[in-house]
């Protein structure tokens, strides 16, 4: 790769693409195990190396390198990226009310940009209570929620009223905590109770073992977190958590990349660990896209059109494909 950095300034937008497809590739020969492959990496870097000193210009030598990748981008071209834009907000941690509700309004009202500049973005949000907090405050911002939601482009993760917290609140604070959230999305959105499967908590600092039977008895299937508990565990990305009576939930533990991520391209190659671990040639990476006016997915969208000449990467939603086994 240091070869490749040394041009990086003549290759101008080129260069970060190939260097990030060079590094996809040199990922999966060695997950494929395939020694051919390697070479063929090398004799592409050497030919690159060749056309840029002899004055070819950037976007031409960039696409001789893909014509000779092409081979590993066919095989590369299997595995599937979704970025999953969310904001994690933060009820009342160092502010009062109102700074929630202003922050819900400056997050909401630029997602809602966004979706006029990138037809296929799509955003979720995950607690009741912002939604309750436009309709008082903010009117005008709800229906326009409400739009989204209906074209589909903004999606409702909230099968709970706030992120709460699982370890000190009761078995009966729990389910209120859905019941209240069912409720509203059902008369506000017309949406129904089973709709709702998915539990997303990614700043709850513990998870008690009888949340696996109070979400099945609830309706929800799937769990989304961050910290599973002991840093130092190991704790499987996917798995089924079962409790101790035989309920289950399919969990996403995003305890490696977290949930407040934001994009690299390096990353791209997690998706051959998780198939190693899992057989599945597809893989979540979820970015808090809460930052000012969106920057984050204006930043992103240059660099997923740059990189899919070698892989497929998607913006979904985290319901698109359900986590299927």
């Amino acid at each position: 790769m240091a070869r490749i950095n040394k041009y990086l300034p003549i290759l101008d937008d080129y260069g970060t693409r190939i260097k990030e497809e060079i590094r996809f590739a040199l990922s999966l020969a060695e997950h494929e195990e395939s020694n051919n492959w390697k070479n063929l990496i090398l004799n592409t870097v050497n030919c690159l190396e060749t056309e840029i000193k002899n004055g070819e210009a950037p976007d031409k030598a960039v696409k001789k390198a893909e014509e000779k990748l092409s081979e590993i981008g066919e095989r590369a071209s299997e595995y599937t990226i979704h970025y999953i834009a969310h904001a994690h907000i933060d009820m009342n941690w160092l502010w009062n009310l109102p700074d929630t509700v202003m922050t819900s309004y400056d997050t909401f009202s630029a997602m809602d940009d966004l979706m006029e500049e990138f037809q296929n973005f799509h955003f979720s949000q995950s607690q009741a209570s912002t939604y309750k907090a436009m309709e008082e405050e903010c009117p005008e911002m709800f229906e326009t929620i409400k739009k989204r939601v209906e074209n589909g482009n903004w999606e409702i993760t909230a099968s709970t009223w706030v992120e709460g917290d699982k370890n000190m609140g009761s078995g009966e604070s729990q389910v209120r905590q859905i019941l209240y959230a069912k409720n509203y999305f059902a008369e506000k959105f017309d949406i129904e109770s089973g709709d709702l499967k998915l539990d997303w908590e990614p700043d709850t600092f513990g998870h008690p073992a009888t949340t696996p039977k109070i979400l099945q008895d609830a309706g929800i299937d799937y769990y989304y977190l961050h910290r599973p508990g002991d840093k130092r565990a190991v704790v499987p990305r996917l798995f089924n958590w079962r409790s101790s009576d035989g309920s289950e939930v399919l969990v996403w533990n995003d305890q490696k990349l977290t949930y407040n991520n934001h994009v690299r391209e390096r990353e791209v190659s997690e998706v051959l660990k998780f198939e190693s671990e899992t057989g599945i040639k597809e893989y979540m990476i979820v970015y808090d896209d809460g930052s000012p006016k969106g920057e984050e997915v204006r930043k992103i969208g240059g660099e997923i059109e740059g990189t899919k000449a070698n892989s497929e990467v998607a913006i979904l939603s985290p319901y698109e494909q359900r986590w299927s086994m």
